[in-house]
């Protein structure tokens, strides 16, 4: 028996792909928490380390889910507590995702403080400084404007501060910051008010106004025939000082004179202030006075006064040293303070001439024609300024035409100039202002007359520059 086996064989190659590796989703929201309307930033990004993303979606969970992009805004428009999920899908319908939190409560309104430097009513043009600051406890300040109630409006909206994401912070607690404005006033006399307001608006849309500022402004009239007078004219003497004046509107009870001197008057021995009328009218009113710094103010105490011709007497006012002086401003005011006229008195009607006392004169020699020194001493009433001059004039017969002539404590530098019968030292201004003193000055190279019997009178004079 022939036994015959057969066998045969084949093989097969199955290849078995790796395991899906899932798709990746992170979410973020900015800010979390806030009120009502809230606007929200997500951002995020899906990812496939493997594949392809054929889906990536967004279910805000306050309705339909929605294509996701990185750095979309949603507004949650109702209170509650939100979870919003990423979806990421890949290319095997693998799912994955990422899920955040928002919390929506009742929106707080916002902030808005304004306030002003005092006062905050004067003359035109009037100047005042605001601090204004808006801020929101539970979102972000979209809006921060300032209204100063004559037309102009500013943005006044701040850097916010705070932690939170983005580095942006989830409240916005806005720094104060000053606003200057200068109001114009009316075009006719009178006051006029502005009202100042604060606006701000947070990141849902609601709007709070600051209380509001009256800021008042008054335009003036001219006073006419404005003038001042000191009694004896002579600088740095004490004496009184009369301010003439006519009104052209009412002077109010309670209202007020206002009387500024300028630099150089010294009122700090002020012995008293009064205001008169014509024919003895109103004696009584115009007697209560005051004075801060070189500012006097005479109160009337009576009743309404119209329109008149005003005399103001300030004692014991000390003259300036050097003139001419500036002009004095004088202007009436109503009980709140409001300009109602004003004018101005010029200054050069203020400060004369001082006295110079005390003049003693001793020659070196009586012989005639001789060239001889001349030593004058003398007391000045005045300040002789650095720019200042001392003018000399000789008796007439003296010859002093090549003369020189210095003076005792007199600092910085001079030139000397001899004219006859005139020898005169000008100040150069690079040395010290000279206050009230005993001087002694000697004038050299003067040659004697040649006669006896001449008038021995010597004249010495101080001046400015501007003489």
């Amino acid at each position: 028996m022939n036994d015959r086996r057969a066998s045969a064989s084949s093989t097969v190659t199955v290849t078995v792909p790796p395991e899906n590796i899932l798709p990746t989703a992170d979410l973020s929201a900015c800010p979390t928490t806030g009120g009502a309307s809230l606007k929200v930033d997500f951002n995020g990004k899906c990812e496939d380390p493997d594949g392809t993303i054929t889906e990536c979606k967004i279910d805000f969970k306050d309705g339909p889910s929605s294509a996701f992009t990185s750095g979309m805004t949603h507004t949650y428009s109702k209170t509650g507590d939100y979870y919003p999920v990423l979806t990421a899908t890949d290319n095997m319908g693998a799912t994955s995702s990422s899920t955040t939190r928002v919390v929506v409560a009742q929106n707080q309104l916002p902030r808005a403080t304004l306030t002003a430097t005092m006062p905050t009513s004067g003359e035109a043009p009037f100047k005042t400084t605001f601090s204004a600051g808006c801020s929101d406890t539970d979102g972000t300040i979209t809006g921060c404007s300032l209204d100063f109630g004559d037309g102009t409006v500013v943005d006044a909206k701040a850097p916010s501060s705070g932690l939170g994401c983005g580095g942006a912070g989830t409240a916005s607690v806005i720094s104060s910051q000053s606003f200057s404005h200068s109001y114009k006033g009316g075009v006719k006399e009178g006051v006029v008010t502005f009202t100042a307001r604060l606006t701000a608006t947070d990141d849902s849309d609601a709007v709070v106004t600051s209380d509001s500022i009256t800021i008042s402004v008054s335009t003036s009239a001219v006073l006419a025939k404005v003038s001042a007078a000191p009694e004896v004219n002579v600088k740095g003497v004490r004496n009184k000082i009369t301010v003439n004046f006519t009104t052209q509107k009412e002077m109010p009870a309670g209202g007020k004179i206002r009387i500024v001197f300028p630099t150089g008057f010294d009122l700090s021995k002020r012995s008293g202030s009064y205001c008169t009328l014509p024919n003895g009218a109103y004696k009584d009113y115009f007697t209560s006075s005051s004075a801060d710094g070189n500012t006097v103010e005479v109160s009337n105490s009576g009743t309404n006064v119209p329109p008149s011709d005003f005399s103001c007497v300030i004692s014991g006012v000390k003259n300036p040293s050097i003139s001419p002086t500036g002009s004095i401003p004088v202007s009436t005011v109503d009980p709140s303070g409001h300009v109602i006229e004003k004018g101005t008195a010029p200054g050069n009607l203020l400060g004369g001439q001082g006295i110079i006392s005390g003049v003693k004169v001793v020659r070196s020699s009586w012989i005639p024609d001789k060239s001889i020194e001349v030593l004058l001493t003398f007391t000045t009433s005045n300040t002789i300024p650095s720019d200042g001059t001392i003018r000399f004039t000789l008796p007439s017969g003296f010859d002093v035409n090549g003369a020189s002539a210095d003076c005792t404590d007199m600092d910085g530098g001079v030139r000397v100039s001899a004219a006859s019968p005139v020898i005169q030292i000008s100040r150069s201004g690079d040395g010290s202002a000279l206050p009230p003193r005993a001087m002694a000055c000697t004038l050299r190279n003067v040659k004697n007359p040649s006669t006896r019997g001449y008038a021995d009178i010597f004249t010495v004079q101080t001046t400015d520059k501007l003489d």
